[in-house]
């Protein structure tokens, strides 16, 4: 892992959900602390800026998802950042 940091992104962008953020984290680290090398709560939160917002709030499920396949692709099976894009 290069750096240490939690990238936060968020489909309905709101205070409220940033806010709660390293009380997950948290909670994470609690529940599986034994799974990492050094303390999670510490690292920055890094809001990812121009993100696509939903337009509702009933499918925010498939909409993460959605979101999540380019750095699947990248990150699980090695694809190259030019074939991702390439289905955007």
């Amino acid at each position: 892992m290069k750096t240490k940091k939690w990238d936060f992104m968020d489909s309905i962008p709101k205070a409220t959900h940033k806010a709660i953020a390293p009380e997950v984290i948290s909670h994470l680290y609690d529940d599986a602390k034994d799974a990492f090398e050094d303390d999670i709560r510490t690292w920055p939160i890094q809001a990812i800026p121009n993100l696509p917002a939903q337009d509702n709030n009933v499918d925010c499920g498939m909409f993460i998802l959605n979101r999540q396949k380019p750095l699947i692709l990248i990150f699980c099976y090695q694809a190259s950042m030019k074939d991702v894009l390439s289905e955007y």
